[in-house]
């Protein structure tokens, strides 16, 4: 979405704006991006950010990629660079993941061959900062950790995020009454040119008893049935709510995914995409090391990890029309017109907006949730047009 148009991070910039309000006014807040990309969402937002909140935000890039630090940074016009090295904060253990499942729950050991990033045992990592050059000189500070944000009030967005973490995919084997993970195995014979890289899907069986079941029963599981199972997502997810617990802030995730998403695990080609901000599906293994591997974000299990208030799951498009506010009539007018050879760029920039905002496209295919906490403000920011679907519904007597 932010390499469709900028007004994406511009309306977000509103999003920011209204918590920074609803927390208080903090004199200094933490506005904390999980995997910023190229900059594009970050940039538009902070340009557009009233004076007063920008004087007040100290912005955090969590990014793992040098060569992406070096894009964000040059994006954000950040010059020169500091290298220091700060401490990774204390988070619970996670022994064990928990996902909602066919209308019961899903418990998962940590030890049936589920891997995450050593980072969460790590007690010092580097970080690097520097200034923007803009008006208020913002600080900037790219982390590989989100635990080595500093301490205080903060604000999290995380667009398209979670979809690239790694993901364990496990099957419900009804035969012999087992469950097995889906896994990659090597050792095939390469035949490239037929789509063969050497590469092939395999199943091995579970540890017993590392899954079990609360609230429904083996019996009613069919074969071949399963979930899908991100240990990074739900420990980000934990360490996100436990920062927001001790201090006031919100974290906004905007993806693709589902309350219970299932067999989602898939190769795209931004390459091959038939429109902007969507990207072709290929067989998982036909291009290794040169497409995309993603997932859909589990948002019920997100949810359940969190353990904090929670917005309800709503569509993209219901996010950015409430941010829109009082210039919903302009903006949908400039939409419903259409493009024409002379556009005013600034006019572009909101056309572009059509397929995020669409029911039919973007707009339904990408979901979000608002974790907060001392958030005072009624309906979340984000969650008007929402909040008035719902109040229309109860008054029709329909079901939410």
């Amino acid at each position: 979405s932010p390499s469709v148009t900028p007004m994406f991070g511009k309306l977000l910039s509103r999003w920011v704006s209204k918590v920074y309000d609803a927390i208080g006014k903090p004199e200094k807040v933490h506005l904390v991006e999980l995997g910023p990309g190229t900059g594009k969402l970050a940039r538009p937002l902070m340009d557009a950010l009233p004076e007063e909140v920008r004087r007040a935000v100290q912005l955090h890039m969590i990014e793992m990629s040098p060569k992406l630090r070096v894009i964000q940074s040059e994006e954000l016009c950040v010059r020169q660079v500091s290298r220091t090295m700060a401490s990774v904060g204390n988070y619970s253990e996670m022994n064990t993941y928990r996902l909602p499942f066919r209308g019961g729950f899903v418990s998962i050991d940590h030890d049936c061959s589920l891997e995450v990033s050593d980072h969460w045992e790590a007690r010092t990592l580097p970080t690097w900062s520097g200034r923007r050059d803009d008006p208020e000189a913002t600080l900037v500070t790219w982390h590989e950790h989100i635990g080595t944000v500093p301490e205080g009030p903060l604000i999290v967005i995380a667009n398209e995020f979670f979809d690239a973490l790694p993901t364990h995919q496990f099957s419900w084997n009804a035969q012999n009454c087992y469950w097995e993970q889906i896994c990659v195995a090597t050792g095939c014979k390469d035949d490239s040119e037929n789509g063969n890289s050497g590469l092939e899907i395999v199943k091995k069986g579970c540890p017993q008893p590392s899954i079990q079941l609360d609230g429904i029963s083996k019996s009613d599981i069919l074969n071949g049935d399963g979930f899908e199972l991100s240990p990074e997502c739900l420990r980000i997810s934990r360490a996100l709510s436990e920062r927001l617990e001790r201090f006031k802030g919100a974290a906004l995730v905007i993806d693709y995914g589902a309350e219970e998403p299932h067999d989602t695990i898939r190769a795209l080609s931004r390459e091959r995409g038939a429109s902007p901000g969507l990207a072709a599906t290929l067989p998982l293994l036909e291009r290794p090391g040169q497409v995309d591997i993603t997932a859909d974000v589990h948002f019920g299990g997100l949810s359940l990890a969190m353990g904090i208030d929670i917005g309800l799951l709503q569509p993209q498009s219901y996010l950015l029309t409430s941010l829109m506010g009082e210039d919903i009539y302009d903006y949908m007018g400039i939409i419903r017109r259409g493009f024409y050879e002379g556009m005013p760029p600034e006019e572009e920039e909101i056309y572009h907006l059509t397929p995020l905002v669409n029911r039919q496209s973007i707009g339904s295919l990408f979901k979000c949730i608002c974790a907060y906490n001392g958030v005072d403000m009624v309906p979340l920011p984000g969650y008007e047009l929402h909040a008035k679907i719902q109040s229309l519904e109860k008054k029709m007597n329909l079901p939410t």
